[in-house]
């Protein structure tokens, strides 16, 4: 059996298998977690260099994603990768892209940036490629948290 054939019959029994720190992770319901670890166990070394591979190759296709779409020179590129490749869940992709529109929405207000600039930022948000989102909310966290540094709220008046 392929180290692919392992991995799909894994999905389909519920559990996900995921590199994390050079170690195997698998996730799922716990009776089917053991049940996969005892069936993976034989082929533990052929997996992880499996997905090392893998984890190599989803690296140069990001960086050339980043350069293609997000238009962002090659070293820049290769660190927004570095970051970016952590695997997530649809929903934690989610709560990105709504976390994001926060930031947008906050650093539009305490920069008093205009409807229509504002609408062109979210444009520009929806056109970036998923992988680039957690450097732009690293971005606006920092915006957003130095504008509040110079200009606190002020307490409004009774």
């Amino acid at each position: 059996m392929t180290v692919q054939a392992l991995i799909d019959e894994c999905r389909q029994s519920g559990v996900a298998i995921r590199l994390i720190d050079g170690a195997l992770k698998l996730k799922g319901d716990p009776d089917a977690v053991k049940i996969a670890a005892n069936r993976l166990r034989p082929h533990k070394a052929d997996l992880l260099q499996y997905l090392i591979d893998r984890a190599a190759n989803d690296v140069s296709n990001l960086v050339r994603e980043f350069m293609a779409v997000d238009g962002v020179p090659e070293t820049e590129a290769e660190a927004l990768a570095t970051v970016s490749i952590q695997l997530r869940s649809v929903e934690e992709w989610l709560a990105l892209i709504a976390e994001l529109d926060e930031l947008i929405t906050r650093y539009c207000i305490d920069y008093k940036v205009s409807d229509e600039c504002q609408a062109a930022i979210l444009a520009a948000r929806s056109g970036q490629s998923l992988a680039s989102i957690p450097a732009t909310l690293e971005w606006f966290r920092r915006a957003c948290t130095d504008r509040r540094r110079q200009n606190p709220p002020r307490p409004q008046e009774t």
